[in-house]
């Protein structure tokens, strides 16, 4: 079911978030990589937080704050067969290898032992929201999640990007193709959602501007202008448009 995508809504989901993945597609532009790490530094002091960037960083990232954190993939996940033995007593439990069939043998005292007992799950990453910068279409990151999307589907989406084309396969999908990049739009964001953000968040939205051919918004020169000027190490004003 689509949420409305208003930027509020985005904000109040990610307020009631704990653990947020951040994705880029695999060609991983200095525009998308830059907001993702903008994003990073708006939350990480109350949110746990996961950059992922499949391919290689754009070196024009490299010496952004905290470039570091970023990874390539999102890990392997276990899988876990859960048994339920209440009333049964199992003598032993033993494993074989048939070809490339994996057969655990469960030998219970009594004669059969309900298929019902046996259940799976998957032991990994686990997150309550993932947002994704740039991303057109899921496919674009199916290697991510060795194409079974059920951890995107079961939790909410943010899906950030100034494509056209984009597939708005998210939750909420904030897609506005006026602007000329996705830092222009989280920019635009933070206006709505009335943040102060400070040295770390505009030197990577002005990162991501300087690599289009349209002019940097004026508000966000000033902005850290300002800063760079008065207060380098401290927070900036509120920069709402």
């Amino acid at each position: 079911m689509q949420i409305n995508p208003q930027p509020q809504q985005a904000l109040d989901v990610i307020n009631e978030s704990r653990s947020i993945c951040l994705i880029t597609d695999g060609s991983g532009s200095v525009d998308s990589v830059s907001a993702m790490l903008a994003f990073y530094h708006l939350f990480k002091k109350y949110k746990k937080l996961r950059l992922v960037v499949p391919e290689e960083v754009p070196s024009p990232c490299h010496s952004l704050p905290e470039s570091s954190v970023i990874e390539r993939d999102l890990g392997p996940r276990k899988l876990s067969i859960n048994l339920d033995t209440n009333g049964v007593v199992l003598e032993k439990v033993s494993y074989l290898m048939e070809g490339k069939t994996f057969k655990m043998i469960l030998h219970p005292q009594t004669r059969s032992f309900d298929v019902e007992r046996v259940s799976y799950e998957y032991l990994g990453f686990s997150f309550d929201l993932f947002v994704f910068f740039g991303v057109e279409g899921l496919g674009k990151v199916a290697p991510l999640f060795n194409y079974d999307f059920g951890e995107v589907y079961k939790n909410t989406s943010i899906n950030f990007d100034v494509k056209a084309g984009n597939e708005s396969f998210g939750s909420i999908n904030l897609v506005d193709a006026e602007s000329s990049s996705i830092c222009e739009m989280l920019f635009k964001m933070l206006g709505y959602w009335k943040l102060n953000f400070d040295r770390d968040v505009s030197l990577c939205l002005l990162n991501g501007l300087a690599h289009f051919q349209s002019s940097t918004p004026k508000e966000l020169n000033s902005v850290f202008q300002k800063d760079a000027e008065e207060k380098p190490e401290t927070a900036l004003a509120d920069a709402s448009l």
